[in-house]
């Protein structure tokens, strides 16, 4: 198994680039992030690559960013949060915090705790950075079969052992993380009836809440507009360093 990031090897960027689009719904994939192309052009040694025998096993995509003030009061949309750590760069703004927004593993790979080492490594950047903290919005594994119950409530429940009853929160709290707050849209998708439709294969005919595949809450859609957006929800994670 070999780590490196992006700095130290660029020509992995496109392997990196094409996993992270296999590990999401098609209609994330149409999410409107202004600055993600320049994550790839300023932030390359903040992105985590684990590759075995020459494949790509594994990515974690950060980004560097300052924040002074209650952290659960940070703003909850990833995208301006990227355009922000981007604007502070220019600026030469030494950053306290690593901003993880996402870790995606190979189909083949998973089961191999390669989840795990992705935060180790993001944890281990973050230090070698002389950053304080991880933040992390995430994305609970199991709440899309659940996608009528607030993430406030969902990301309380827990296993007959006690445990949170979410697996990749579980792995959160045993690596050291901890709840900052809950967010009801992290990242929004909008789009008409027949993208929807091409996203999801449901046929959108009318006003109202659709459960999507993979949804951890519902679409709404308004016929007069013909428009239906999704806000996807999160908990947002710390690691403090």
């Amino acid at each position: 198994m070999e780590i490196f990031d992006l700095m130290s090897k660029p020509e992995y960027e496109r392997k990196a680039r094409d996993l992270n689009k296999k590990g999401w719904p098609k209609y994330l994939l149409n999410w409107e992030c202004p600055g993600w192309d320049e994550i790839f052009i300023y932030f390359k040694k903040y992105q985590v690559i684990i590759s075995e025998k020459g494949e790509l096993s594994a990515a974690g995509f950060t980004v560097p960013l300052f924040y002074q003030g209650d952290l659960n009061k940070i703003e909850d949309d990833i995208s301006v949060l990227i355009l922000t750590a981007l604007a502070q760069n220019r600026e030469k703004v030494k950053p306290n915090i690593l901003l993880a927004i996402s870790a995606v593993v190979d189909e083949k790979n998973k089961g191999k705790g390669l989840s795990s080492i992705l935060l180790k490594e993001m944890k281990n950047k973050a230090v070698s950075e002389k950053i304080k903290s991880v933040i992390l919005p995430t994305r609970p594994i199991l709440k899309h079969k659940y996608p009528l119950i607030p993430i406030e409530e969902y990301c309380l429940w827990k296993n007959e052992k006690g445990e949170a009853f979410d697996p990749w929160t579980r792995l959160h709290f045993k690596m050291g993380g901890k709840i900052i707050k809950t967010s009801q849209s992290c990242i929004s998708i909008k789009g008409s009836s027949a993208q929807w439709k091409e996203w999801t294969e449901l046929e959108i005919p009318y006003s109202g809440s659709y459960i999507i595949p993979g949804g951890l809450s519902p679409m709404r859609y308004e016929k007069s507009s013909d428009i239906g957006i999704y806000n996807m929800p999160c908990v947002w994670m710390e690691y403090p360093l």
